[in-house]
């Protein structure tokens, strides 16, 4: 009762980190899992074929793009180049916490922005870990190298952008929100399901007439 309404709120919010820490702390004893464990040899790969990263990296992008019509080319220029720099496997794993951390981060500010009650906030994103798991094969944690963390990091933080937008109509958090989109869409095809939560948010919003040019950006771009 002697402690401020601030420092409760910071003890909240480090209770809550601890929180997941723990909850996640099983995956710091994991491998590389699946494609990581092929991605993470690139150097082995790059030195046996004698070709540049630079090349291999667009090699990859273009044959993807050419033969399976997928256009991502984002996820194998962070793929490679982290690769390249770093096979430690302990690192990366706290990567991974670290970007789940701040998923339920800005998690935590979406509840509050559109309840506007903030025990509810935390008391959801409190209850958010206990339904994260792992799986042994083509699990969205352990695998696919933080990709599916990041995209919760974009959909999270480009969902903020919007409701800042639709709250003041400042560009500059519209400019935001899409460009963040767009780097969705060249990351994972994923991204296209965002669409589907910016309409709900904006159907919901007192200022939706505001959305429409949200949409009518994002939707060119898709």
């Amino acid at each position: 009762n002697n402690l401020s309404s601030s420092t409760k709120r910071i003890l909240i919010k480090i209770l809550i980190f601890v929180w997941t820490l723990w909850v996640l702390a099983p995956m710091l004893n994991s491998g590389f899992i699946g494609d990581d464990a092929y991605n993470s040899s690139i150097d082995g790969l790059l030195i046996s074929t004698g070709i540049p990263l630079w090349e291999h990296t667009f090699t990859e992008i273009f044959s993807w793009a050419t033969q399976s019509g997928r256009i991502w080319p984002f996820q194998w220029i962070y793929l490679y180049g982290l690769y390249s720099i770093t096979q430690d496997l302990v690192l990366i794993k706290v990567v991974t916490l670290l970007i789940i951390s701040l998923d339920l981060f800005l998690f935590f500010k979406i509840v509050r922005s559109l309840t506007k009650n903030e025990d509810f906030s935390y008391l959801c994103t409190f209850i958010l870990p206990l339904f994260f798991q792992f799986r042994w094969f083509h699990d969205p944690i352990l695998g696919f190298t933080f990709l599916m963390p990041m995209m919760c990091l974009f959909l999270f933080s480009s969902t903020l952008y919007l409701l800042a937008y639709l709250e003041n109509g400042k560009r500059y958090f519209l400019a935001l929100s899409t460009l963040i989109y767009l780097l969705g869409l060249l990351t994972y095809e994923i991204t296209y399901s965002f669409l589907f939560v910016y309409i709900g948010i904006i159907l919901f919003n007192v200022e939706r007439k505001r959305g429409v040019k949200f949409i009518l950006y994002v939707g060119f771009l898709t």
